[in-house]
């Protein structure tokens, strides 16, 4: 371009010269362009941006430079941009992928605003041309027009410049100062309403204020300050010493050592919460926070800083703290504290070469109480427990609730085992004393497994392992009793465990199986129904009786599953023997409180007694005393529902709970049966013969009939006979059956 300029060459070559500013902008275009691929390969995203957003600029430069020619702008952007927006198109980023199609479209709108200026600047230099001789010849009147008003007008332009500029400086001059006038009055309205929020601010939320000269050591409170510390308006002494000597002489020593450390602290705004004493003598927790400000040559001069009453704070502080770490129950420690108290103790007897000893309490039967009272008296009972076990220890050592019905205790400092076998008798011992709540007498006793440090372990985890393990043991020796911890039980804790997880997949297996025992009436001898009993078909230990599985069932909250097994299957028997054509006999299911409290239970009967095709009529359903007599209201509401279904019910075990004859005397139920305690003795004992006779009567008189347990002898059945007792059931009239031989009894009819 230079050079054509220089070369001043006629209008014929022109056209070869603007083909090679073609060719040299589509070099100039590929030099560009090589910035988008050589420096591209691991450059961030950032860098990539930046090269976009720098050859776009250049585009949008060349729209507007080269559109003087008709095929500029396309022979500098094609070779500028193309290599970047391919790349950016053929990348995997979407982010790129996107920017690549945004650059291409750049580049086309530019093409369209290129050749418009392409065509504006071609008609503009045709009318250049076509006009040229008229607009020199209209300048040069212009010219000298323009010459003659310029003279005129210029001594008046100079006259009216000096007269502006005289008014806008007096103009100036009064608005700066009306300006700082209102600024003045302003910060001064504003600096008064600062000062009077700021002292209703400290007035409401108990802020005083501190000003302390540490040359003079004179100090100044506003009144609130004195309001803090229940001095009245004036009535602090003004001297440093004056304000230390209202410090609590504990924490004095912590006080005056962080005063020091402010006068040194690079930081200059400081804090600290210590304990004041108030003018009446009470202790209040204070914060304090302040700026320490420094002469010139840097000393210290002044601390100047707010405090604050933070009592009711600290207080909420200790309540939270308390609360996560204490039973909100029993308020003994939780798991969480008790974890750092036996931490705490197994770093001591280390340190000392010490013994200590780690307790693992259950309450047994606890399950049962709370199902069948409710937890509110499970709660209760909780806390007499807690109050007991508390007495049974020394001051030394501590006891935590960890769940439910679970205590922990650690027995520090002790030397032999005897020791710990003393505490846990003592602990068994003030178990026999029976409980009072809710006016109910509960007689509870409790299982306790013990390991001890470091004879068993020395780890922590070890040690809560193989206490848990022994109080299990010492619950599989007939509860109420202490275990202490060996190795050999270690081995039926993972039998037991093993147990329970067979237990859970025992219905999938085929393994659990229902046998039926026949309860006959008295009169006749004819079997009117049969009781369901579950058996457990273990593949290794043989058939099992309930005894030895369903505590586990209900530790583990499979009672349930067992519950709708064996509903199901006994009526699914008793509508095949109908269908058989045997005698009819309803089938009698014993429901745990667990089922029997159960919102769904009216559905899964009703649905069992649709599917097995069972008539409402042949399934009578049993509930313990104890759990009839638990939440009367509901027992009476959930009894009737079944009678409204056609099912009968019954109460079982009946003597060992803890009836009321006036709620008895409302429970729908068509049957009691007698528990065979008392029928076991009645040839002996006047005292069982004077129960049964006295509940048969009782029954008849509230139309219930009555069946005696465990009815082992003809002596039995014949004093049962004598006092019309309805019917009867034990082995004098056959053990539980599996069903075929069941079928071949039934057939006989008696």
């Amino acid at each position: 371009m230079v050079r054509y300029k220089q070369l001043e060459l006629p209008p014929a070559e022109a056209r070869v010269w603007g083909n090679r500013f073609i060719a040299g902008l589509v070099l100039i275009g590929i030099a560009w362009g090589s910035i988008g691929l050589f420096p591209f390969s691991g450059a961030s995203l950032v860098h990539q941006v930046f090269i976009a957003f720098v050859l776009g600029g250049m585009a949008a430069g060349a729209a507007a430079t080269f559109s003087v020619l008709k095929y500029g702008y396309i022979a500098y952007t094609i070779p500028a941009l193309a290599p970047l927006a391919v790349r950016f198109l053929l990348s995997d980023d979407f982010f790129l992928f996107t920017m690549g199609g945004m650059l291409s479209l750049y580049g086309l709108l530019l093409w369209g605003v290129s050749r418009h200026n392409y065509r504006v600047n071609r008609t503009s230099l045709l009318l250049r041309f076509e006009n040229r001789d008229m607009i020199e010849c209209l300048k040069r009147a212009r010219e000298e027009l323009l010459t003659e008003i310029d003279a005129k007008l210029k001594a008046e332009a100079e006259l009216r410049a000096h007269r502006d500029l005289l008014e806008n400086t007096v103009e100036e001059r009064t608005a700066d100062l009306v300006r700082a006038n209102e600024r003045l009055t302003n910060e001064i309205r504003e600096r008064k309403q600062s000062e009077d929020r700021l002292a209703i601010a400290q007035k409401a939320g108990g802020v005083g204020v501190f000003d302390v000269d540490l040359i003079t050591r004179s100090v100044v409170w506003t009144e609130q300050m004195e309001e803090l510390f229940g001095l009245p308006p004036g009535g602090f002494e003004g001297t440093y010493e004056s304000w230390v000597k209202r410090a609590h002489p504990s924490g004095l020593p912590e006080l005056e050592a962080q005063f020091r450390k402010w006068l040194h602290d690079s930081r200059r705004q400081v804090s600290l919460e210590y304990r004041g004493i108030r003018a009446d003598g009470q202790t209040r927790w204070m914060a304090a926070s302040a700026q320490v400000t420094f002469l010139a040559d840097g000393r210290p001069a002044r601390i100047i800083g707010t405090n604050v009453d933070i009592t009711e704070r600290k207080r909420l502080e200790e309540r939270i703290t308390h609360l996560a770490q204490h039973d909100p129950l029993t308020g003994l420690p939780n798991r969480r504290l008790f974890r750092d108290i036996i931490s705490l103790e197994l770093a001591q007897a280390r340190r000392n070469r010490r013994k200590f000893a780690l307790l693992f309490l259950d309450l047994d039967r606890f399950k049962e109480i709370n199902d069948t009272f409710g937890h509110e008296t499970g709660d209760e009972l909780l806390k007499e427990v807690s109050l007991r076990l508390k007495k049974c220890i020394r001051e030394s050592d501590a006891a935590a609730r960890i769940g439910g019905d679970e205590f922990n205790i650690v027995l520090a400092d002790i030397t032999r085992s005897e020791d710990v076998t003393f505490i846990a008798v003592k602990i068994m011992e003030s178990f026999k004393r029976t409980f009072m709540i809710a006016g109910y007498e509960f007689h509870v006793s409790v299982s306790i497994g013990i390991s001890l440090y470091p004879d068993d372990s020395e780890e922590i985890d070890t040690l809560y392992r193989y206490a848990d393990i022994a109080m299990y043991h010492a619950k599989e020796m007939g509860r109420d009793t202490f275990q202490f911890y060996n190795p050999d039980i270690n081995i039926r804790s993972i039998e037991r465990i093993r147990m329970e997880s067979m237990l859970r997949q025992s219905i999938e297996r085929g393994e659990l199986v229902v046998y039926y025992q026949p309860q006959v009436n008295i009169s006749s001898g004819k079997i009117v129904c049969v009781e369901a009993l579950v058996r457990w078909n273990h593949p290794e230990m043989g058939l099992l009786e309930p005894k030895r599985f369903i505590p586990a069932a209900e530790d583990t909250g499979f009672i349930t599953v067992i519950d709708e097994y064996v509903l199901r299957t006994a009526c699914a028997q008793v509508s095949a023997w109908l269908g058989a054509g045997l005698p009819a006999v309803c089938a009698t299911v014993n429901l745990s409180a667990r089922e029997f409290r159960n919102p769904e239970l009216l559905h899964k009967i009703a649905d069992i007694l649709e599917s097995t095709g069972t008539p409402p009529g042949y399934l009578d359903v049993e509930i313990t005393e104890s759990l009839a007599m638990s939440n009367v209201d509901h027992t009476i509401t959930r009894l009737r529902e079944l009678a409204d279904m056609g099912v009968h019910t019954s109460i079982d075990d009946f003597g060992t709970g803890y009836s009321s004859l006036n709620y008895l005397k409302r429970l729908p139920v068509q049957k009691l049966k007698i528990d065979q305690s008392f029928i076991k003795d009645i040839a002996t004992n006047p005292d069982d013969r004077a129960i049964i006779l006295a509940v048969t009567a009782m029954a008849h008189t509230m139309r219930m009939n009555v069946l005696a347990e465990g009815v082992e002898t003809e002596e039995q059945l014949s004093f049962l006979q004598s006092v019309r007792c309805d019917e009867a059931q034990g082995y004098l009239f056959g053990k539980a059956l599996p069903p075929e031989q069941f079928g071949e009894l039934l057939s006989k009819g008696k």
